[in-house]
């Protein structure tokens, strides 16, 4: 699971992202839209970028003094839309941040305000 330049082999994969809110120089909060769902897609792709997601040691997050305590790889799916497989009918289904996402996220705005 690499990012591979044109011509080198591999698959397509296609990620938008957005910053929804930043954490001073700590951290950021993203909104990623995958449009073409590979394996580990949205961690490849920030890795490939120089970032990558808090809790994420496989793909080089590595625990410090600067971050909380990080419980987790933090990816929360919030939305999923998709075709249900047996009837085709639209799915739109969404779900809130898990209570240790949302903690994480009160801890990094209470540690920005020293990190900006």
């Amino acid at each position: 699971m690499t990012v591979f330049e044109p011509g080198e082999g591999g698959r397509a994969a296609h990620t938008d992202w957005t910053v929804a809110e930043r954490f001073g120089t700590l951290a950021a909060l993203l909104r990623c839209a995958i449009h073409t769902g590979r394996t580990h897609q949205i961690r490849v792709h920030l890795k490939s970028l120089g970032h990558v997601l808090l809790g994420d040691s496989v793909y080089g997050f590595k625990p410090g003094t600067r971050f909380p305590p990080v419980p987790r790889v933090m990816l929360h799916a919030e939305r999923l839309r998709f075709a249900h497989p047996t009837t085709g009918k639209a799915l739109d289904l969404r779900a809130s941040p898990p209570a240790d996402f949302s903690d994480l996220l009160t801890k990094l705005r209470a540690l920005a305000v020293n990190h900006t």
